[in-house]
C-alpha cells in the first residue's frame, strides 16, 4: 500500500477461473463489489448483458459466507 490510495487496495485477493465481463468485454468491477457488499446479482447487473454469468457465482458464494460469519459473530452462543 505504499504507492496507491487505500481505495485501490483490495480487501481480499481471490483466485477465480474467469472474470465476469459484459458482452462488450468490460470487467464487471462495480457489480462484483456490490455483490460482495451483499446485493443480489440481479439487482446490480442485467444478467442478459453478461458474457459469462456463471463467473459471478464465486463472488455470490463469498458474500454469503461473509454474511454467515458476520451473523454467527453477532449472535452469542451460535
Amino acid at each position: 500500500r505504499e504507492s496507491v490510495s487505500p481505495r485501490h487496495v483490495p480487501d481480499v485477493v481471490m483466485a477465480v477461473s474467469e472474470i465476469p465481463k459484459t458482452l462488450s468485454g468490460k470487467k464487471l468491477e462495480i457489480p462484483v463489489k456490490r455483490i460482495l457488499q451483499g446485493m443480489s446479482p440481479g439487482d446490480v447487473v442485467s444478467l442478459e448483458a453478461v458474457q459469462n454469468p456463471r463467473a459471478l457465482e464465486p463472488f455470490v458464494r463469498l458474500a454469503a459466507e461473509r454474511h454467515r460469519r458476520a451473523s454467527a459473530e453477532a449472535t452469542p452462543g451460535a
